[in-house]
């Protein structure tokens, strides 16, 4: 299907960081969430906002010009939202780049859910998919089913347990709806 769902429209804003303008599409926002200094369509967020360094990257992306890229931290991430339907399939992908990997230094994408107001819905499984081989670009994927209740699916690209000095980047991050 890899073929098929590449070919279906991206839900995401700027999945690929490459837009610095404005893009169609909000900031997402949070508890605690960012949009201070971000790519379009994306927001940050840290466990310990003096730890960890979020920017775009010209020195490796995966294709275009720019990647998302984090410095250290104990749990830092980009974060965006995309309006879902209850009871529809949907597959979420991003290419990642981790230095290092263990189980618990992880780069990954995940996928939780908020509620028509934008809370937190625990009524649905959150995703967790993360890199298996540093030192290369690696495709995240997540094939998941809004679970009834959710109104948004919150994308997270998230490092956790990452030494200060060590990188990875994430790029061309989509989200499908699957027939």
């Amino acid at each position: 299907l890899r073929g098929e769902l590449d070919g279906l429209p991206n839900l995401l804003p700027n999945g690929s960081f490459e837009s610095t303008e404005n893009v169609k599409g909000e900031k997402p926002s949070g508890p605690e969430w960012t949009s201070e200094g971000t790519p379009p369509g994306w927001s940050t967020w840290k466990i310990d906002p003096s730890k960890g360094k979020l920017y775009l990257d010209a020195g490796r992306p995966h294709a275009g010009k720019l990647a998302g890229a984090i410095a250290g931290g104990d749990c830092v991430c980009y974060i965006t939202t995309v309006p879902v339907q209850a009871g529809r399939r949907y597959a979420a992908w991003a290419y990642a780049y981790a230095e290092q990997a263990s189980p618990t230094r992880r780069t990954a994408l995940e996928v939780r859910w908020q509620d028509a107001a934008g809370k937190w819905y625990s009524g649905g499984m959150n995703t967790l998919t993360a890199v298996r081989q540093p030192g290369r670009w690696e495709r995240l994927v997540s094939v998941v089913t809004a679970p009834e209740g959710a109104a948004k699916a919150v994308i997270l690209l998230v490092v956790y347990d990452m030494p200060e000095g060590e990188k990875a980047w994430f790029d061309d991050v989509s989200v499908v709806a699957v027939e």
